[in-house]
């Protein structure tokens, strides 16, 4: 089915490139698996939660793996942190903002069924960071 054109067969190539496939096979999207830790299915959400594609995305360019121990030093809602266990590490967090860790968005009262971040980690089986 190729036609050659034998103008452009005659001439030499402009350019060679070579290069090396990053990923391989590794789809977050394929099989619902980034419907799976949409936002929308999480208990807790604060005004400034990352959005579940942009978190997987920093937590492979950090090289998460099992094993690996994970420090966010800003945590706010735990988004980063979340996708980080997903992938076996081990998380720790800290945030200046000591409302948003106890759940606490606001002026909301904090009750004893105030969602928090650690709901998030509950809700997808994860140990508590």
């Amino acid at each position: 089915n190729k036609v050659l054109i034998p103008e452009n067969d005659a001439r030499p190539p402009l350019g060679v490139y070579f290069g090396k496939l990053l990923g391989g096979t590794r789809d977050w999207r394929s099989g619902n698996r980034l419907e799976q830790y949409n936002l929308k299915k999480r208990s807790y959400l604060g005004p400034t939660s990352m959005d579940a594609e942009l978190s997987l995305i920093m937590s492979n360019l950090g090289k998460v793996r099992k094993g690996s121990f994970v420090y966010d030093p800003f945590v706010g809602t735990g988004s980063i942190l979340l996708t980080c266990g997903l992938r076996g590490g081990y998380c720790f967090g800290s945030d200046i903002d000591i409302r948003i860790l106890r759940g606490r968005v606001g002026n909301t009262p904090l009750t004893e069924t105030t969602p928090t971040p650690f709901t998030n980690f509950r809700d997808f089986k994860l140990p508590r960071p």
